[in-house]
């Protein structure tokens, strides 16, 4: 497996695909970030207060429409926090990273590079040579699935320190400090979660020798574009089926927006808890950590047994 490994971070370190994935990352930490600072700028505020007016205009002719400006985690901008991006403060520095690239955008590249690092071997024939001299394959897939790891943390790292450099270079503080605990548990979950969605989309490449399939599904299920939809459907359901709003909370999708909330709630129960009382850490290690397990247990169990074609 050490060879492995040593031949797979070689072909990254000096290959194109790690180096256009990671340029593609720090385009979107530097764009989200320059969105957040607009929202600190006399024209955004311009904005909130025409939203302001059409939303009091609208309640007052009897509509129920309602225009809200939103964070990426899906929570509503009040006026406190409106005020408080004008000032250029941000509720601590996880929070900031919720803000700027963990909800669709971060899972999305790390899952498509998942995809093309499961689908490499197979599309070279590499790993028909490399498969054939082994009495098991257990190795080579337990290889693959340690790199997407290692590959999923790395891009974490480099993402948070090119946030908290565009935030610093705009001038921008925090309002909250996490603890040396709340800070890298809200780490650990976060690289827990990109993983979970990365194994899912390698899983489908093996299964489906397919690397157009990974692509598709990377841009379906860690982007959350599927789960958005089930989550829009949900909310037309659950006057008739109740049971259905309970059943959503479990989504990979509603518990990455739990975590997008920022380190100093990881250990609190989120409002939108699927159980009440359950801490936003709890619920992440479960569903995450289940995806995982599931995900590696299906590797290593059927993908071995696959024909190498």
């Amino acid at each position: 497996m050490l060879n492995l490994l040593k031949s797979d971070l070689y072909r990254l370190v000096h290959g194109k695909m790690l180096w256009v994935g990671l340029a593609a990352l720090l385009a979107v930490v530097v764009g989200a970030v320059g969105l957040i600072w607009f929202a600190t700028t006399p024209l955004f505020a311009e904005m909130v207060n025409e939203q302001a007016a059409n939303n009091q205009a609208a309640a007052n002719a009897g509509s129920t429409w309602n225009m809200q400006l939103t964070t990426p985690n899906n929570a509503d901008l009040d006026a406190a926090e409106v005020e408080a991006l004008n000032e250029k403060v941000i509720n601590s520095r996880t929070y900031s990273y919720g803000s700027t690239f963990m909800v669709g955008f971060l899972g999305l590249i790390v899952s498509v590079l998942a995809a093309l690092i499961a689908a490499s071997d197979f599309d070279s024939g590499f790993a028909k040579s490399v498969l054939a001299g082994r009495r098991s394959r257990l190795p080579y897939f337990g290889e693959k699935l340690l790199i997407i790891a290692l590959v999923c943390g790395a891009f974490l790292l480099v993402a948070m320190v090119a946030s908290d450099a565009a935030y610093l270079l705009l001038g921008f503080s925090y309002e909250h400090a996490e603890t040396v605990g709340e800070f890298w548990a809200w780490t650990g979950l976060a690289w827990l979660e990109m993983t979970a969605y990365a194994y899912v989309v390698a899983l489908v490449v093996w299964v489906v020798r397919s690397k157009a399939a990974g692509i598709v599904f990377a841009a379906l299920i860690p982007s959350g574009f599927l789960e958005s939809m089930l989550l829009a459907a949900a909310v037309g359901l659950a006057p008739a089926f109740p049971m259905i709003n309970d059943a959503v909370k479990w989504l990979p999708l509603s518990t990455q927006q739990l975590l997008s909330a920022g380190g100093t709630q990881v250990f609190a129960a989120g409002d939108a808890a699927a159980v009440a009382g359950l801490p936003v850490a709890g619920q992440v290690l479960i569903v995450f950590g289940v995806l995982v397990a599931v995900c590696v247990g299906l590797a290593l169990a059927a993908c071995p047994r696959k024909d190498v074609a």
